[in-house]
């Protein structure tokens, strides 16, 4: 028994004769509506700087110990830097 060649195996996924499928017509995209920022994060902006392996797990541990969140800590932290150098506690 023969087998059948390659092209003609092919020919039946062929779509020169026929052309490209059709492309379906589906109804039109929402429009993609800007997110408004969470109540907390009105009128902040982010800040982001790279911390050592070892450091992001100490602050992790400190989260857990404390009950609090990385946010809160991190906050104090910048208020105790902004004390340090006579600056006022804003953050």
């Amino acid at each position: 028994m023969k087998k059948p060649s390659l092209a003609d195996s092919m020919s039946r996924f062929d779509t020169r004769a026929t052309g490209p499928a059709p492309i379906p017509v589906s109804a039109p995209a929402p429009p993609v509506r800007k997110a408004e920022p969470q109540q907390g994060r009105k009128g902040k902006k982010q800040a982001v700087f790279w911390i050592s392996e070892a450091c992001k797990r100490q602050l992790k541990i400190t989260c857990g110990e404390q009950g609090k969140t990385e946010q809160v800590l991190l906050t104090e932290a910048l208020n105790d830097l902004f004390a340090k150098y006579g600056k006022p506690t804003i953050a």
